[in-house]
């Protein structure tokens, strides 16, 4: 960690944890392909588009590599979450419509100047 006073001068070596480009990215990635099976190019383009944009990215000193770990799995969690949770489900000749089992919230807000955030599920 640094001082105060160091990460005031040199804020853009601080502040990149975790790379938020790559977690859309990916979550967008990983949307795309659940939703799209039969496409099968969605995975190899987001593949190398991915590895792409993190190589310049670390190129262009914006990210360190041991940001992206993390980034990676929010990603991917995230996107697996809203693909199976939609509530239009493809069908062989058809969509359909599908209650879901569950509801997951995420909310945030300012109290206090302190900025604040909830995560939650509804059975």
């Amino acid at each position: 960690m640094p001082s105060f006073s160091a990460y005031q001068k040199t804020t853009s070596k601080y502040d990149a944890m975790s790379s938020g480009h790559l977690t859309t990215g990916i979550a967008a990635w990983v949307i795309l392909s659940e939703n799209y099976p039969e496409k099968i190019w969605i995975k190899p383009f987001g593949f190398a588009l991915m590895g792409l944009m993190s190589v310049e990215m670390v190129q262009s000193k914006v990210h360190w590599t041991s940001d992206y770990p993390i980034a990676i799995l929010l990603g991917y969690l995230l996107g697996k979450n809203v693909a199976k949770n939609a509530m239009i489900k493809k069908t062989e000749n058809s969509l359909s419509y599908e209650k879901k089992k569950y509801n997951f919230t995420i909310a945030s807000s300012n109290v206090y100047g302190i900025q604040t955030m909830r995560m939650g599920i509804n059975f």
